[in-house]
């Protein structure tokens, strides 16, 4: 997911598996300033949060954090009135928090941003269109996609209206649509919408073009993954890590976000102990970026512990959950015909990480060998059936 941009800045990401992408926005005090009309304190606070974005940009965020307080201070005590200068400047400020994991205080900010807007200007107005934008991508956030969709479309007709049809705003609105939808099981409407973002991002030129097209990129890998179809979400997974790569060299937040996206596949697929081996990647690039305390960092180590501990226990192995028994029957037999279990997991499961170090689930890897599928069993209240991938053992170094 992208929050609406001017000037290029990126955010890494939130917890992986959602498959957001969180961008720093500063909306339009820089178009006010053009023309002159912006006081003295409005320019100054213009040019600490370009300073943050900047920061962000360059994944320097603990001076990214100290510019971004500095800005939210100055605009909570600015005391504007809700003119132009005083609506983008709440639109700024709700960004900086929501780029600072404050969902409730941006949210009431975009809000506020949103009733300064319409206040002043048309309903057809760019600017408008953008808080719009970027409100709903507080509402993806948060899970409130039916809330969020109207506000994409509004903007959608606004700045096609604004820029003309195909213009690279437009994409973003399509990514983000394609985000939601794709968090509403709506797979097809998904797939179409990250397809027209992607095609225009791969046409653009620069570097903002690219990592876009990698936003687009991951985002149709989430697809594939919860499709089955892991070869595929793989590939999109690779190919967005190699223009992160490109761009913003091997150490950045971003690339260790997707690499965690990439070995969460991996561990879904089977391969424990390559999924160990790309978070361990993952993890020196977010020590070495942001530091060893950064949520990100604190969450790969915990995932790190426990695959870790679940492959000396009990080997690599893959695991289908379902609610009942004639379900479970079914699967099977799609198994013993072909199937792949970790895709039809993907698919079916409603438990696709199920607790590793579960006895019973000891019991039958015990009872099997390894390329073995179990006969289905009770788990937790629901019915199990585990693959043995390889044996027990320590996972490489």
């Amino acid at each position: 997911m992208l929050l609406d941009l001017c000037g290029f800045a990126r955010m890494s990401c939130n917890r992986i598996g959602s498959g957001l992408r969180k961008t720093l926005a500063v909306l339009s005090l820089w178009a006010f300033w053009a023309a002159g009309s912006l006081s003295a304190d409005t320019i100054r606070i213009t040019e600490i949060v370009r300073r943050a974005v900047d920061y962000h940009r360059q994944g320097r965020y603990p001076e990214a954090e100290s510019a971004a307080a500095e800005a939210l201070s100055r605009l909570a005590s600015s005391g504007g009135s809700l003119d132009f200068d005083g609506a983008a400047g709440l639109n700024d400020l709700a960004t900086l928090a929501y780029a600072q994991g404050e969902l409730d205080r941006a949210e009431q900010l975009f809000q506020r941003s949103r009733e300064a807007y319409q206040a002043l200007a048309a309903p057809d107005d760019p600017r408008l269109a953008s808080v719009l934008y970027n409100l709903a991508g507080v509402y993806v956030e948060r899970g409130k996609y039916e809330q969020a969709e109207p506000l994409y479309r509004t903007a959608l007709a606004n700045w096609e209206k604004a820029f003309g049809a195909g213009h690279a705003r437009q994409a973003e609105v399509w990514n983000n649509l394609g985000f939601l939808y794709l968090h509403q099981g709506r797979h097809k409407e998904a797939e179409a919408w990250l397809g027209k973002a992607l095609v225009v991002w791969e046409r653009g030129t620069g570097p903002s073009s690219a990592v876009y097209a990698a936003v687009a990129l991951s985002n149709l890998a989430m697809l594939r993954r919860v499709q089955g179809s892991f070869d595929a979400a793989e590939s999109r997974y690779k190919q967005a890590l190699a223009v992160e790569e490109k761009t913003f060299g091997p150490d950045h937040p971003e690339v260790a976000a997707t690499l965690m996206s990439l070995a969460s596949l991996h561990r879904a697929q089977g391969r424990g102990r390559l999924a160990i081996e790309t978070y361990r990647r993952a993890l020196a690039v977010l020590e070495k970026t942001v530091g060893d305390q950064d949520p990100l960092a604190i969450e790969t180590r915990e995932q790190l512990k426990e695959l870790t501990a679940a492959i000396e226990k009990l080997g690599e192995y893959q695991i289908l959950v379902v609610r009942t028994k004639e379900e479970a029957e079914e699967l099977r037999r799609k198994v013993e015909a072909g199937g792949n279990l970790a895709e039809l997991a993907a698919r079916n499961s409603i438990d696709p990480q199920a607790s590793e170090l579960r006895d019973e689930l000891r019991i039958q890897l015990d009872r099997i060998g390894v390329g073995q599928v179990s006969a289905i069993f009770p788990l937790a209240g629901n019915w199990a059936i585990v693959k043995k991938i390889t044996a027990p053992g320590p996972a490489r170094e």
